[in-house]
């Protein structure tokens, strides 16, 4: 008797053991568009996402777990493609305002370094016309002087004339 039950023991063993082999050979594999979400999101996160879109990225984070959800649910149900969609879709949307965030930034130093040598030039500019402004006086000045002699030469000439 205690052969026999041992023999049971032994055949009930290796069927749960059979099933067990069965339920992880017949695992449905998460189908591409999960992978794609898994892939865009990795990349969101291993990018400048995490820096300059957290919200975003975060955003993608719970479209993913809710398609990671979907999936442990209903593996090979529409809602799990949908959702799988979606989570890759928000991911590639963190990567795309982390790109223009640092677009803006770009820019935002490049105006600067206009202006700042804009304002320089005018700077400039204006020291080169206050000095213009010097010059041209003080020849104004010379020529007035010039044209003042001259004319006191001419008078004293017409008197040695006369």
């Amino acid at each position: 008797m205690a052969l026999l039950n041992d023999v049971r023991i032994r055949w009930v063993a290796l069927a749960l053991l059979l099933l067990a082999a069965l339920v992880a050979c017949g695992s449905t594999p998460p189908p591409k568009e999960l992978r794609d979400a898994r892939a865009a999101y990795e990349r969101a996160q291993q990018g400048a996402a995490a820096k300059l879109a957290p919200a975003e990225l975060d955003t993608a984070k719970q479209a993913l777990e809710r398609a990671e959800e979907a999936f442990g649910e209903e593996p090979e149900e529409q809602r799990t493609l949908d959702l799988a969609y979606i989570a890759e879709r928000r991911a590639m949307l963190a990567e795309a305002r982390a790109d223009v965030r640092h677009a803006d930034r770009i820019r935002s130093g490049a105006e600067k370094t206009y202006k700042n040598a804009t304002e320089e030039e005018l700077a400039k500019a204006r020291e080169e016309l206050k000095s213009g402004k010097k010059e041209l006086a003080a020849e104004r000045r010379a020529r007035q002087e010039a044209e003042r002699r001259a004319r006191l030469a001419m008078e004293s000439l017409a008197k040695v004339a006369a």
